[in-house]
């Protein structure tokens, strides 16, 4: 068994900022009690090109879990499921990946 790191991206409205943070909020309570999950980070990504004139946000969450059946059991997670639909209106778009780390290090350019 190997921990993975799902790395999930966000499109939202600007506007929907604050309800969307409530909603990872929420999302990062209800994980932290399943079991395999280890942890989790969310950022926002900034372009410079478009700040002003671009009407969405990307945000990128990054979470850390013991096996890939934790993270599957919580994809699957009706309360999980709940939170996504009661929210989906400030998403535009969503998608996982799933990363696994490399037996041994190396140093890409």
């Amino acid at each position: 068994m190997s921990i993975i790191k799902v790395i999930s991206r966000r499109i939202i409205y600007k506007k929907d900022y604050s309800k969307t943070k409530f909603l990872l909020n929420q999302l990062y309570k209800e994980a932290s009690k399943k079991e395999g999950f280890l942890g989790a980070s969310s950022f926002v990504e900034q372009s410079s090109e478009f700040k002003n004139t671009c009407n969405y946000n990307t945000i990128w969450t990054i979470s850390d879990w013991a096996s890939h059946k934790n993270w599957e059991d919580w994809f699957k997670d009706h309360k999980r499921k709940d939170y996504i639909y009661e929210h989906n209106r400030h998403v535009v778009k969503e998608n996982h990946s799933i990363t696994y780390r490399l037996k041994q290090n190396t140093f890409l350019l």
